[in-house]
């Protein structure tokens, strides 16, 4: 059995067992039309035109239907739209018998064309069809007999009975393919009877129509052909309806298929006119079957005074095969062709089924529970009405509906069992027969005698029997509250005592509606359950024997006259008259709902609060009920507190004397406790932090005239309060006190909370000292208006601790008149000096004690501050270096502004930028020394001020004093305060650079290694003639040589490559330059312009030249400036690998653009690139250009063809726009933009608009970006996706279309389509329904937003991510706020990103059954030797999952997973080093039915190997600790890991698997550590790790840093070592004797030295020191630190100098016994260099060669001796010894006679004279002494004849009484012969 529209089912049925010929619907019985309901709606007027509009019933996006027409035009044009609402039909008889109307336009967007809308206008001669008509109903044209012709557009779907009938001019019509039906006589007919409508066919009517559609159907039914055969029709979903049969067969088989089309209908009369048909065979795929179709013969007879009407007979003995359970078999049971009754089903809008109509005769019937696995929910109304034969029928439980009169009129049926699922039953459904109508025609019902009615108590079927008689037993009918539990909304019954359940199916009852007991008479008892929180008004009203009731305290609402009360009667306005019931009593909980209710309608006299829920889910009181004169507010209910107390909650308590307010309150409302007379005092706990105006001691004394209230304080009133708390601020404010209070509240400044200031009251309070603390907290902020209200208050002092005041805190009162601040007049602040109040005086003018604003800088990472303002009057100002530590780095901009007194400053050294205007207007400042640190200074920084015109002039006279080449120097050249020149070069990381030049040099050389011109470096040079730039120079700033206008040369080097915007603007003098290739980038106005006053267009320089080299930067420049008209083709440097086409400048009419430029790939084609080419009519564009900007082709007039590459990614704005020769072009697939007008537009100049080519044509892939712009531009008709692709997926972009059923495509150039972008279909008002596909994965913001006619959807479980507003939402225009879309459903899978988003977002949704998705990315999680740790990602839909493992040869399940969100499990009890094979798969259940992911996801997993089977540590110094461990058999290796800095860090990985310890050193001591290890294994390239061992070792205490030892003398020895402050004692001790003997153990850790005495001279001692650490009894050993040390040696006696030569100096001294040797030392070089070390005590002297004459040395020797294996020193013993003075240079001797010898020698400069001696006698003797040394001859005579003598000679110099001598120098020399 199919589903069917059950209207259409149901007058099928009754007219096929009428079995006549039935004249007119009229007269078939009421009940087949008793739901056919006539709807008039009552119409507007627009002009002539009457309208009726869906907003009239609350549809958000209305429609408009056209009802009538008053006019009396020939000429009619219907509107679009009336009152901004679209025009959407032309309704019933609109325009009806208007004879006058001749021409008719119908606007676009009307889909509808209802019946008789156009009816006997038979003047009519002209109208249109627009393309938006979807229907044209039965009569719409009738007996439009002037009507020429008509078009049917192809977007009609269906043309009713006569739609055109009678239209006589009418002699052709074609019916487009694209029409789905076409009913009897629409066309080509006459019009014999309009009732019935009925006509004869016209002899010379034509009929176009395409085989196989709706039109064939139409010809061969109506006899506008001749074909015969199986006719049919297609229908919108693609399946087929049989229309016509009229072959010669007898028996007929339907096929269920045709050319791969499913048959799914059968049309009325469809077989009628087959008179030799005996049998047909209905397939099972038909589930629909309209009048007639199958059985009845077309027969006419002369009936009702008709002639030749056809009218249908069944065909006796007729058969009908069908499979069971289908429409074949409803209709042969509905048609009488067989006995058995049957029902006919339609889908009941959930997925599931209702009992449209039951058929036959039976007795008993069982209702089915489910049809083709799909369960029966409701049975509609009318389903078995007249069923007289039936006794019994079986409802199953799957019911959940039964509507009106389902089982009307069944008389024989006594009794029915009505399950406990079913939820609703409508009137008169069971147990009534319709005995007739009353005079108004409304039916008249009586009951089914004994009727008897089995149900489940408190059930639908319940009510239903006790609300309609069935049944005495009282029960509740409930329904469901927005929480989803009970609420009683009616008691049916007639109990005395009655208890209303606590539950029902397990769901609690929480609520009474109200009048929910009204009326029970009989009531004297009622039992509420404690699970009841809400009693509606009017619950139990009018129970006059109810006087008593318990109210549970979980009832937290009752509404008015709930209990007690009857109504009376009604006013004169029919306003109730309530009275109390007399004696009527309330037990209820103290403070409780009940004991509210009963207090406030005077059940009860004990007074009570009535709580409410505060935001921070506390109590408020909202109310106080009762007259006590004390009343206590619990400080609690229910163990929760009570925190506030509402406004006006105690307002009246006339009698009120005393309250008690807990100390739980923290907030008291506006008017709490106004018009408490008799209230004089009040305790306010410090709880309170909140009070609002009038909260305590006022009354109400009336209202003025703007009904304001007037308010009076009550006499003596008293506030007791705790200083400085809210209690206190309330007194002091209202003037309950005379004691001033400061608000405070915490802040977040400082590192510890801190106290700030937001108010202040003391109305009478003239003087106040803020204190530092309050509480222990320091206070650090005034907020801004914190002393506002506070008039009398002359004088605060604000201590250093405020770090802020705000605006107006203090000093100030508000004027509301003047809506102003003013200033306290003589208002005086206390302060430290440089504290925020001191900033706040000097700000404010409280004080004329100057203050500096100061900003936060950062300077690199150096945190600096600069001077923002200064305030004070001093006439000399001192800048501080630093404030707060922090150096003051920088002046900003008007901080010394227009101060008349300052006459000197003083910036200091550091100041490194001073910005413009920072002392502009000083005028009493006549000089500046700006310090050379300072790097900037801005326009009119100093020496200028404002006349009185105010024009900036400057100061005459003006001194700045400054460094040469600073920036001082700069700005004071710059201007006219210097005449020097000036040039700062500085560097950076990018080298040297020239900052600035500022003189009147005509020639200036930039020097070598300069690499780049600053911005602004030149300009203003007009002195300036020419400038040479060194080749090291690679970039010129912008505006360098601005305005140098008597620049004539400059030479760029080939090393520029860039020029910055207006380098040489203004250089007019300039006429020609040469810009070399290198340069890649030339700023606007970069040359030849200039700028001319009072034009501010900026002009060329007349005659200027550029020379370039072509195709280069310079050329473009020279070209695109018009200075030259040289073309070609530009290209900039977009990337290192690429570039883009930047200009193209020629005449071709075809070109190629180049792949390569350069050596470079081309990537682009920018702005406006070939704009204007007129000449150019065909261009190909090379692979690899990615994109084409805005307007790069606009203009090319004659370009007519157009080849992209595959490689092109966007087409921006305008690309090819104004191209009207361009009439075809081919898109890629791969482009993922097209701007606005980029192909297929030309500008209207008249219009001022981009208007469409009309003969333009965009090819494309469908579905492309392309295929996009194609149809949202009108290029193309239909449905367009714009879909970009992106690697290994694509997404949907945009969408244009007008269907109302859209498919979201799966696919895209074979990849998955995987998400839809934001604003994809934004404001597609028409799509009604939308199907994704399970590609799907996200929907983004936005995606639907404003599709209003979207009212559900179903996402797919594979969708993972909706984002915001993507479904279901519409923006209001008004608030600019996403809205809901009203009804809006989502149907969804469970746990999937649809069922959250839908929750998320509060739709109605409904779950859906089906398969969950398979399960992704399982595999491991974690895992150790023994257990495995799985994961894997949630599987869409999925309740839970079931995992296997693979053992003993078979799958055995190890887990079923319930909870769908648990994505992980572990498996333990696993053996190491082995392999597992799992698999795992989703489940879905519902009810008891479960459904399976289709695959298995399977994984291997291999266990870690074993680890280690001990792991151990021990320290074993105070730096390092040991680690052991067991040999692993089957480990390769181990990984030790130490835990430091949060994380482990790997310590050594050993190669082997015998290594079995490590040493970890450089540890702290007497420290913890820990440390673990892991196995692993390595084979055939891969490694396995175990799992980790972990231990703790400690390193021992530590030692002394330091230990040294020193000899104190020959038999003393001093020990010293650092403090350890982790020990409490050392132990000294020293080796002898063969073993260590303890010397000493200190008492504490503050000794830190000993002496040992009584050793021997020079030996050596060992000692050792360790320190103890004693704790709890415990004693700590460090390891010992040791240390060698030797006593001291005698020191060497008698060293002196003994001899010395020019270049020798020997030393000796006395022998020391006990010495082994003697170490000998020279000072030299600035140091003491050991130039000899004796190996015996014996060697006592030494001669030090190699000196230098006339020189002193200083020498130094002490003994050693060895000792232990180490030497042992005495003390040196030092000497000095000089060198002799140098003697001559030369001397010779030669004969000059016989008997003489004459000697001569060179000048000594450092002698005072000579010693001349001779050889004689046997020894040397002295034949003369110069007394100078100038004389530099001697002559020895008196000598023998040929005789050989030896002769010497020595320099001496005198100094005082010293003499000193050099060496001898000798010859020999003979006598002559």
């Amino acid at each position: 059995m199919k589903f069917k529209r059950a209207a259409a089912g149901l007058v099928a049925s009754v007219m096929a067992l009428t079995a006549v010929a039935t004249p007119a619907l009229d007269n078939l019985p009421f009940a087949v039309f008793a739901n056919v309901v006539s709807v008039t709606a009552s119409a507007d007027e627009y002009g002539d035109f009457e309208f009726y509009s869906t907003s009239d019933v609350g549809d958000e996006n209305p429609i408009v239907t056209i009802t009538g027409y008053n006019g009396s035009s020939t000429n009619v044009v219907i509107p679009s739209e009336i009152y901004g609402m679209p025009v959407g039909s032309i309704g019933n008889g609109a325009f009806q018998n208007n004879k006058t109307l001749k021409d008719v336009i119908i606007p676009d967007g009307v889909t509808s064309i209802e019946y008789s809308a156009f009816r006997g206008c038979t003047s009519l001669t002209n109208i249109n069809v627009p393309d938006s008509v979807e229907n044209i109903e039965e009569a719409a044209f009738l007996f439009c007999s002037s009507l020429k012709g008509i078009d049917i557009p192809a977007g009609v779907e269906h043309i009713g009975v006569m739609a055109f009938g009678g239209c006589t001019s009418i002699k052709s019509v074609t019916i487009p393919s694209t029409v789905r039906w076409v009913e009897d006589q629409a066309f080509g007919f006459t019009v014999r009877y309009v009732d019935p409508l009925t006509g004869d066919k016209m002899e010379d009517f034509t009929l176009n129509f395409e085989k196989g559609t709706a039109g064939e159907v139409y010809a061969v039914r109506n006899g506008f052909s001749t074909a015969k055969g199986l006719f049919t029709r297609e229908l919108s979903d693609g399946t087929l309806a049989i229309g016509y049969y009229n072959g010669d067969a007898t028996d007929f088989v339907v096929p269920s298929e045709i050319d791969g089309k499913t048959v799914t209908t059968i049309d009325s009369g469809a077989f009628a006119d087959c008179t030799a048909l005996k049998s047909i065979e209905i397939p099972a795929s038909v589930n629909s079957i309209g009048w007639w179709a199958v059985g009845y013969k077309k027969v006419y007879r002369d009936d009702f005074d008709l002639l030749n009407v056809a009218r249908y007979d069944k065909i006796d003995g007729f058969k009908i095969n069908y499979t069971k359970n289908t429409e074949g078999h409803f209709y042969a049971v509905c048609n009488g062709f067989i006995d058995v009754g049957d029902v006919d089903v339609t889908d009941a809008g959930d997925g599931t089924l209702a009992i449209a109509q039951y058929c036959g005769n039976d007795k008993e019937f069982v209702i089915p529970s489910e049809i083709d696995g799909i369960p029966v929910t409701k049975i509609n109304g009318y389903a078995f009405e007249g069923c007289k034969s039936l006794t019994s029928v079986t409802i199953p439980d799957t019911v959940t509906i039964i509507y009106d009169e389902a089982f009307l009129n069944c008389p024989m049926l006594k009794e029915v069992t009505i399950p406990a699922s079913v939820k609703e039953i409508s009137n008169y459904a069971f147990g009534y027969l319709r005995s007739g109508y009353d005079e108004n025609y409304n039916p008249i019902y009586t009951k089914v005698d004994g009727f008897k009615i089995n149900y489940t108590k408190n059930s639908e079927g319940h009510y239903y029997a006790a609300d309609n008689g069935f049944t005495d037993e009282g029960c509740v009918k409930v329904t469901v509250t927005d929480d989803g539990t009970w609420g009683v909304e009616q008691y049916y019954g007639n109990d005395k005592e009655f208890v209303i359940p606590s539950e029902i199916d397990g769901i609690p009852v929480t609520e009474i509606y109200g009048n929910a007991f009204e009326g029970c008479k009989s009531l004297t008892s009622v039992t509420i359950p404690d699970t009841v929180t809400t009693i509606y008004y009017e619950a139990f009203l009018d129970c006059p024997m109810l006087k008593e009731v318990t109210i549970p305290a979980s009832v937290k609402e009752i509404s008015n006259y709930a209990f007690g009360y009857l109504r009376s009667g009604y006013d004169e306005n029919y306003n109730p008259i309530y009275t109390k019931v007399d004696g009527f009593k309330i037990n209820y909980t103290k403070n409780s709902e009940g004991h509210y209710y009963a207090a406030d309608n005077g059940f009860t006299d004990e007074g009570c609060v009535k709580v409410t829920v505060t935001d921070d889910g506390t109590w408020g009181v909202e109310q106080y009920y009762g007259n006590d004169k004390e009343f206590v507010i619990p400080s609690e209910i229910d163990g929760i507190p009570v925190t506030e107390i509402y406004g006006n909650a105690f307002e009246g308590c006339k009698s009120l004397t005393s309250v008690t307010i807990p100390d739980t309150v923290t907030t008291i409302y506006y008017e709490a406790f106004l018009d408490c007379p008799m209230l004089k005092e009040v305790t306010i706990p410090a709880s309170v932090k909140e009070i609002s105006n009038y909260a305590f001691g006022y009354l109400r004394s009336g209202y003025d005239e703007n009904y304001n209230a007037i308010y009076t304080k009550v006499d003596g009133f008293k506030i007791n309060y705790t200083k400085n708390t809210e209690g206190h601020f309330y007194a002091a404010d209202n003037g309950f006190t005379d004691e001033g209070c400061l608000k405070t509240y915490i802040t977040d400044m400082g590192e510890m909370d801190t106290i700030g200031i937001s108010g202040f009251a003391g109305s009478n309070v003239t003087s106040f000292v803020i204190p530092e603390e309050i509480d222990g907290q320091k206070v650090v902020a005034i907020d801004s208006e914190a002393f506002i209200h506070s008039p009398m208050l002359k004088e605060v002092t604000v201590p250093a601790s405020v770090i802020y005041i705000g605006e107006h805190a203090l000093g100030y009162t508000y004027s509301a008149i003047k809506e102003s601040y003013e200033k306290t007049e003589g208002f005086t602040i206390n302060f430290e000096k440089n504290s925020e109040a001191h900033r706040y005086a000097a700000v404010n003018g409280f004080t004329d004690e100057e203050y500096l604003v100061t900003g936060e800088y950062y300077y690199g990472d150096e945190e600096c501050v600069t001077i923002n303002k200064y305030y004070g009057g001093k006439e000399n100002v001192v800048i501080p270096k630093e404030i707060g530590g922090k150096k003051v780095i920088g002046i900003e901009r008007d901080a010394f502004l227009d101060n008349k007194n300052i006459k000197s400053v003083i910036i200091p050294d550091g100041v490194q930028f001073i910005y413009s205007q920072a002392f502009f207007g000083c005028t009493s400042l006549d000089e500046v020394t700006i310090p050379e640190s300072v790097i900037s200074i801005g326009e009119n920084a100093f020496g200028y001020y404002e006349n009185d015109d105010y024009e900036t002039v400057k100061k005459d006279g003006f001194v700045i004093n400054y460094a040469k080449n600073s920036a001082g120097h700069l700005y004071a050249t710059r201007n006219g305060f210097s005449d020097e020149s000036c040039m700062i070069i500085e560097s950076d990381e990018f080298g040297k650079y020239l900052r600035g030049y500022a003189g009147n040099d005509a020639s200036v050389v930039i020097p070598d290694g300069v690499t780049y011109i600053d911005d602004e470096a030149f300009k203003g040079c007009d002195k300036l003639t020419k400038v040479t730039i060194p080749s090291s120079v690679d970039y010129i700033g912008y505006n360098a040589f601005d305005g140098c206008a008597s620049l004539e040369t400059v030479i760029i080097p080939d090393s520029v490559t860039t020029i910055g915007d207006e380098a040489f603007f203004g250089c007019t003098s300039l006429k020609n330059v040469t810009i070399p290739k290198n340069v890649t980038s030339i700023g606007a106005y970069a040359f030849g312009y200039y700028e001319q006053d009072d034009n501010p267009e900026y002009m060329k320089v007349d005659g200027f030249k550029i020379d370039y080299v072509k195709g280069s930067e310079a050329h473009y420049y020279a070209y695109v400036n018009g200075f030259t008209d040289e073309g070609g083709l530009f290209v900039s440097y977009w990337t290192d690998e690429g570039v883009v086409i930047r200009k193209y400048a020629g005449n071709d009419t075809s070109y190629t653009i180049p792949s390569v430029v350069d050596g470079k790939k081309v990537v682009g084609i920018s702005d406006v690139a070939f704009k204007d080419c007129t000449t150019l009519k065909s261009v190909v564009i090379p692979e690899g250009v990615t994109g084409i900007m805005s307007e790069a082709f606009n203009g090319c007039t004659s370009l007519n063809k157009v080849v992209l590459p595959s490689t092109l990614d966007n087409v921006d704005n305008g690309a090819f726009a104004n191209c009207p020769s361009l009439k075809e072009v081919t898109v890629p697939s791969g482009v993922s933009y097209i701007g606005d007008n980029a192909f297929g537009y030309c500008w209207d100049s008249e219009n001022f608009e981009y208007k469409a080519n009309d003969d333009f044509t965009l090819k494309y892939v469908p579905n492309s970006i392309a295929h996009y712009y194609a149809r949202s531009n009108g290029f193309v008709t239909g449905d367009a996706f714009g879909i970009i692709e992106r690697d290994d997926d694509a997404y949907i972009k945009y969408y244009s279309g007008d269907s109302k059923t859209v498919t979201i495509p799966s696919t895209f150039n074979g990849k998955p389509v995987s998400y839809i972008a934001e604003y994809a279909f934004d404001g597609c008002e028409n799509i009604k329904n939308v199907t994704f596909s399970d590609n799907l994965f996200q929907i983004n913001s936005y995606a639907f937003c404003n599709c209003s006619s979207l009212k559900e959807i179903t996402i797919p479980a594979t969708v993972y991510n909706i984002e915001e507003y993507a479904l279901g939402y519409y923006l209001d225009e008004e608030t600019y706020e996403y809205v809901k879309v009203d009804g809006f459903k989502i149907y969804c899978y469970p746990g999937t990103e649809g069922e959250r988003y839908a929750a998320d977002n509060g739709f109605d949704y409904e779950l859906l059954f089906g398969k969950p998705t398979d399960v992704e990315l399982f595999g491991e999680k974690s895992k150790s030797s023994t257990a495995i740790t799985l994961e894997w990602l949630s599987s869409a839909g999925a309740s839970g999952y079931v995992l296997e493992q693979y053992k003993g040869g078979k799958w055995t399940s190890i887990a079923v997973i319930k909870d769908k969100d648990r994505t992980y499990h572990t498996v333990n009890g696993l053996n190491p080093d082995t392999t597992y094979t799992f698999r795992i798969r989703a489940y879905a259940t519902n009810g008891s039915d479960t459904l399976y992911s289709d695959n298995y996801s399977r994984t291997a997993v291999k266990t870690r190997i074993g680890n280690v089977k001990s792991f151990s540590g021990e320290g074993i110094s105070a730096s390092a600790v040991k680690l052991d461990w067991s040999k692993n058999d089957k480990a390769t290796g181990y990984v030790i890991e130490q835990y430091k800095g949060g994380k482990w860090t790997a310590l050594a990985t050993t190669k082997n698997n015998t290594t079995l310890t490590f040493t970890v050193k450089g540890l702290a001591d007497d420290t913890a550590y820990s440390f673990r290890i892991k196995s692993y294994r390595t084979a055939n390239g891969v490694t396995d790790f175990s799992e980790y061992t972990s231990v703790k070792a400690k390193t021992l205490l530590g030692n002394v840093k330091t230990f040294t030892a020193a000899a104190t003398g020959t038999t003393a020895i001093k020990l010293d070592w650092s403090k350890n402050d982790k020990a409490t004692a050392y132990v000294i001790e020293q080796y002898r004797g063969g073993k260590w003997t303890v010397l000493a153990t200190t008492k504490n850790n503050t000794t830190l030295t000993f002496t040992v005495k009584g050793l021997a001279e020079g030996t050596a001692y060992s000692f050792r020191l360790k320190s103890l650490k004693t704790a709890n009894g415990v004693t700590e050993e460090s390891v010992y630190t040791s240390i060698k040390a030797a006593t001291a040696v005698s020191g060497v006696k008698n060293a002196k100098v003994t001899s010395v030569t020019g270049s020798w100096i020997t030393l000796e001294w006395a022998k020391n016994a006990n010495a082994t040797g003697y170490s000998i030392e020279q000072y030299k070089g600035g140091k003491w260099t050991v130039i000899a070390t004796t190996k015996n005590n014996t060697t006592l002297k030494f001669t030090v060669k190699g000196l230098k004459n006339d020189t002193t040395y200083s020498f130094r020797i002490r003994a050693y001796k060895t000792a232990g294996g180490s030497n042992v020193y005495s003390d040196y013993v030092r000497i000095a010894g000089k060198t002799r003075i140098p003697n001559v240079a030369k001397f010779t001797g030669s004969a000059v006679s016989a008997s003489a010898v004459k000697l001569d020698w060179s000048k000594n400069d450092k002698a005072t004279g000579y010693v001349i001696e001779q050889y004689k006698g046997g020894k040397w003797t002295a034949l003369a002494t110069t007394k100078n040394n100038t004389t530099l001859t001697f002559t020895v005579k008196g000598l023998a004849k040929g005789t050989t003598y030896s002769f010497r000679i020595k320099s001496f110099r005198k100094t005082g009484s010293t003499t000193e001598f050099s060496e001898y120098a000798s010859v020999k020399a003979a006598t002559d012969k």
